[in-house]
Protein backbone atom coordinates (compact mmCIF):
# COMPACT_ATOMS: atom_id res chain seq x y z
CA UNK A 1 0.00 0.00 0.00
CA UNK A 2 1.09 3.43 -0.35
CA UNK A 3 1.82 3.78 3.40
CA UNK A 4 4.63 1.15 3.51
CA UNK A 5 6.22 2.62 -0.03
CA UNK A 6 6.30 5.97 1.74
CA UNK A 7 8.08 4.33 4.72
CA UNK A 8 10.79 2.39 2.34
CA UNK A 9 11.09 5.63 1.11
CA UNK A 10 12.35 7.36 4.32
CA UNK A 11 13.97 4.56 5.69
CA UNK A 12 15.81 4.60 2.25
CA UNK A 13 16.65 8.49 2.31
CA UNK A 14 17.98 7.96 6.12
CA UNK A 15 20.03 5.35 4.76
CA UNK A 16 20.87 7.46 2.05
CA UNK A 17 22.21 9.99 4.10
CA UNK A 18 24.55 7.09 6.36
CA UNK A 19 26.20 6.82 3.09
CA UNK A 20 24.40 3.00 2.95
CA UNK A 21 23.89 3.40 -0.78
CA UNK A 22 23.47 -0.48 -1.67
CA UNK A 23 20.84 -0.82 1.16
CA UNK A 24 19.39 2.67 0.05
CA UNK A 25 18.88 1.40 -3.12
CA UNK A 26 17.27 -1.57 -2.22
CA UNK A 27 14.41 0.14 -0.52
CA UNK A 28 14.37 2.90 -3.31
CA UNK A 29 13.94 0.27 -6.45
CA UNK A 30 11.56 -1.89 -4.35
CA UNK A 31 9.42 1.58 -3.78
CA UNK A 32 9.83 3.14 -7.42
CA UNK A 33 8.86 -0.25 -9.20
CA UNK A 34 5.65 -0.42 -7.12
CA UNK A 35 2.42 -0.95 -8.68
CA UNK A 36 1.42 3.42 -9.97
CA UNK A 37 5.01 4.37 -9.19
CA UNK A 38 6.14 6.44 -6.51
CA UNK A 39 7.83 9.19 -8.05
CA UNK A 40 9.94 10.39 -4.75
CA UNK A 41 11.91 7.00 -4.74
CA UNK A 42 12.22 7.14 -8.62
CA UNK A 43 13.54 10.06 -8.51
CA UNK A 44 16.19 9.14 -5.68
CA UNK A 45 16.58 5.88 -7.38
CA UNK A 46 17.86 8.03 -10.56
CA UNK A 47 19.82 9.82 -8.49
CA UNK A 48 22.09 7.20 -6.82
CA UNK A 49 22.40 5.32 -9.33
CA UNK A 50 23.74 8.48 -11.52
CA UNK A 51 26.06 9.42 -8.53
CA UNK A 52 27.42 5.10 -7.93
CA UNK A 53 28.48 5.60 -4.90
CA UNK A 54 29.50 3.71 -1.82
CA UNK A 55 29.33 -0.10 -3.81
CA UNK A 56 26.63 1.23 -5.96
CA UNK A 57 27.77 0.92 -10.07
CA UNK A 58 27.18 4.60 -11.81
CA UNK A 59 24.68 3.34 -14.33
CA UNK A 60 23.58 6.59 -16.35
CA UNK A 61 20.90 5.37 -18.50
CA UNK A 62 19.27 3.29 -15.72
CA UNK A 63 19.52 6.77 -13.38
CA UNK A 64 18.34 8.89 -16.56
CA UNK A 65 15.41 6.41 -17.07
CA UNK A 66 14.31 6.94 -13.34
CA UNK A 67 14.78 10.60 -13.72
CA UNK A 68 12.61 10.81 -16.32
CA UNK A 69 10.04 8.73 -15.07
CA UNK A 70 9.40 10.75 -11.41
CA UNK A 71 9.25 14.18 -13.94
CA UNK A 72 6.75 12.61 -16.11
CA UNK A 73 4.48 12.32 -12.60
CA UNK A 74 5.39 15.72 -11.63
CA UNK A 75 8.36 15.36 -9.28
CA UNK A 76 9.75 18.66 -8.84
CA UNK A 77 13.55 17.61 -8.38
CA UNK A 78 12.85 15.52 -11.54
CA UNK A 79 11.63 18.18 -13.49
CA UNK A 80 14.76 20.60 -12.63
CA UNK A 81 17.51 17.92 -13.64
CA UNK A 82 15.52 16.90 -16.99
CA UNK A 83 15.70 20.47 -17.28
CA UNK A 84 19.27 21.20 -16.85
CA UNK A 85 20.78 17.86 -18.71
CA UNK A 86 18.39 19.02 -21.83
CA UNK A 87 19.68 22.86 -21.05
CA UNK A 88 15.78 23.71 -20.82
CA UNK A 89 15.27 26.37 -18.45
Amino acid sequence: NQQSISAETHLGMILHREHNMVEAMKLYRHAAESGGGYADAQYLLGLVLLEGANGVEKNFIEGEKWLNMAALQGEEHAISHWRKSTHIY
